[in-house]
């Protein structure tokens, strides 16, 4: 089983519900927004793979999942813009991939090391029917509007104030698998194609072109 937490978060799991039992038709466009509070430490980025490996493996696998469908061609895009010392590494602190499904539907992925004010992870299905938006986690749901404007608690710092449902959902799917001797929700096939699919976005930043997957094998 590959650690995939975000299948197990409720709302991502809703929208994907949304898609699989055809409430919102077929899709059409998937986009999703992952961006860090703040930059991991500069030793970890020098081990990290990149941002296309560190992070946008997360948001390929998400892609499919919510899709329910394979991509085939990426087309990767970024800049330096949060640390130069990112750059100094050969990696890319913001980036925007887009994305072509099998089907012919299109999506985008965007990244960034900084917010500057906590974990952003949003993400949205528009179907031929109906289009499902999976938002950011708050504290509360309250909000008050004054002379100055409408106000609300800020978005979950960083994954693990976010997602602590998804890593409890994951690890109650690992151990349903044992106990019950049935096949992981995320599979090793489904981690080598999200690595494939990072293989290609940085083929493509570096080469300046769409790659297809089929490029990668």
């Amino acid at each position: 089983m590959v650690a995939f937490n975000r299948r197990f978060d409720p709302t991502f799991k809703r929208v994907q519900e949304l898609v699989a039992n055809g409430t919102t038709g077929k899709p059409m466009i998937v986009n999703i927004t992952s961006r860090d509070p703040e930059p991991p430490h500069l030793e970890y980025l020098k081990v990290c793979g990149g941002i296309f490996f560190d992070t946008a493996v997360h948001d390929f696998d998400m892609a499919r999942y919510l899709a329910g469908e394979e991509i085939v061609e990426v087309y990767a895009t970024g800049s330096v813009l949060v640390d130069p010392r990112i750059g100094e590494l050969g990696d890319l602190d913001t980036t925007m991939i887009s994305l072509r499904f099998a089907s012919g539907a299109v999506g985008s992925i965007n990244n960034s090391r900084r917010t500057g004010f906590s974990y952003d992870q949003r993400v949205e299905v528009c179907g031929a029917k109906a289009t499902a938006f999976g938002g950011n986690e708050t504290p509360t749901r309250v909000e008050y509007i004054n002379p100055e404007g409408t106000h609300s608690d800020v978005p979950q710092y960083f994954n693990i104030e976010r997602y602590p449902a998804a890593f409890l959902g994951e690890a109650q799917g690992f151990v349903d698998c044992i106990r019950n001797n049935t096949a992981p929700p995320a599979t090793g096939q489904d981690g080598r194609i999200a690595v494939a699919l990072s293989m290609a976005a940085r083929k493509s930043f570096d080469e300046h072109r769409p790659v297809k997957l089929s490029e990668i094998g």
